[in-house]
């Protein structure tokens, strides 16, 4: 198969002739969306999934403004790090672009199912929920994607090496740039609040906030 472009010819084999099927099937999933129509009405939703992780418990640089007097502290080492991981298995909304999901100290199969049923109902039964993914193991397993297709649920796997097809991708990105970006939390529990905070004002369920992180947090504790 010859496939050109204005500066140069390229002649892909077999592998390459199937991955460009593959990333075409992903991005028509994503763009072939009929105009003028809810998903909800059509029965259909349309997502993508992936798992943001490990995340331990480090000091995390970034970019800030020091202010007027004030100088920027620096990052302590931590040699030591014994308090475990977490995992972010996470579900982004195409139509109404909304990012969502659940916490986990693992990521295997076992998990990603438990994942997978916890956003089943989180729809409506009737409706078929195309989900698009990378081929991780968890996601090809046996049981996983037979339960998948017993509840209505449609797997469209990006190709090895092109996890940028999925559209999920971009907004973990964003999530870890506000999110973990000049931070030092000293627990899972205050992370994982971060996180949950940048969700809320990421799906417009609250305002954004220039205050202090810390300041915000012992105003949640309060309240």
């Amino acid at each position: 198969m010859l496939v050109t472009n204005r500066r140069r010819a390229v002649l892909l084999g077999p592998l390459g002739v199937a991955f460009l099927a593959l990333a075409a099937s992903s991005v028509r999933l994503a763009l072939d969306a009929p105009s003028g129509s809810r998903m909800a009405d059509l029965n259909v939703y349309l997502g993508a999934v992936d798992e943001f992780g490990p995340m331990n418990i480090q000091p995390r640089h970034g970019q800030c403004l020091a202010g007027k007097g004030k100088k920027v502290e620096r990052l302590p080492a931590t040699y030591r790090r014994d308090k475990g991981i977490r995992h972010f298995l996470a579900a982004y909304d195409l139509e109404t672009n909304r990012l969502f999901g659940v916490f986990s100290a693992h990521k295997t199969a076992v998990d990603f199912l438990k994942f997978l049923k916890w956003l089943r109902r989180r729809y409506r039964s009737d409706e078929t929920l195309h989900l698009v993914m990378d081929n991780y193991g968890t996601h090809l397993e046996a049981g996983v994607v037979r339960w998948a297709r017993k509840h209505n649920i449609r797997f469209y796997y990006v190709p090895t090496n092109a996890s940028w097809l999925n559209r999920i991708e971009c907004q973990l990105t964003e999530m870890k740039k506000f999110a973990l970006e000049t931070s030092n939390f000293q627990s899972h529990e205050e992370q994982q609040q971060a996180i949950e905070s940048f969700l809320l004002w990421r799906n417009r369920k609250r305002d954004i906030s220039i205050e202090a992180w810390y300041n915000f947090k012992q105003s949640r504790c309060a309240a």
